[in-house]
């Protein structure tokens, strides 16, 4: 059975996650951490598919929180809620590397469609690294170098 993809929302107000994890339960596995700190250490111990974080979280902030995640898992998106009205806090998520920004009080369709795109994005990102991965280090049924012919044919030599 397939894993279902993880979504890690962190968020301090207790009606706002709770009622984004019923929402997403269904669909992703959902992680709650209540202030960036927490995030940060969940990002440590889980393989997380797409971060949903406030932007005003206690210890470390969303946009600490959103640098330390470029920094360190530079193919993770992150979402980013920003309080109605404030331009200039969503404009710096942007600058910042977010993947998306959502306006609170949130949507639930909005959020929804952002958050499956930002879910297809990362199912992207991984599988273009997995393929890059395996193209760097094939696995060892591939024939070794010595069961190749010592010179591929050019282009102007196969037969047409």
């Amino acid at each position: 059975m397939l894993e279902k993809p993880k979504l890690l929302i962190a968020a301090n107000e207790e009606r706002a996650w709770k009622a984004l994890k019923i929402n997403f339960q269904d669909r992703y596995d959902v992680l709650v951490a209540r202030d960036g700190a927490e995030a940060a250490k969940t990002l440590e111990r889980e393989h997380v598919d797409v971060v949903l974080t406030d932007v005003k979280l206690p210890k470390i902030s969303g946009m600490e929180l959103l640098g330390y995640v470029k920094e360190k898992y530079t193919w993770l998106p992150v979402v980013v809620m920003t309080a109605f009205g404030s331009v200039e806090d969503a404009v710096a998520a942007m600058k910042a590397g977010a993947y998306d920004h959502i306006l609170k009080p949130v949507k639930i369709e909005n959020t929804e469609a952002v958050v499956r795109r930002a879910m297809e994005h990362s199912a992207t990102l991984q599988e273009n690294m997995a393929l890059l991965f395996s193209r760097s280090f094939p696995c060892s049924s591939f024939p070794s170098a010595s069961a190749l012919p010592p010179r591929l044919p050019a282009s102007s030599d196969i037969p047409s």
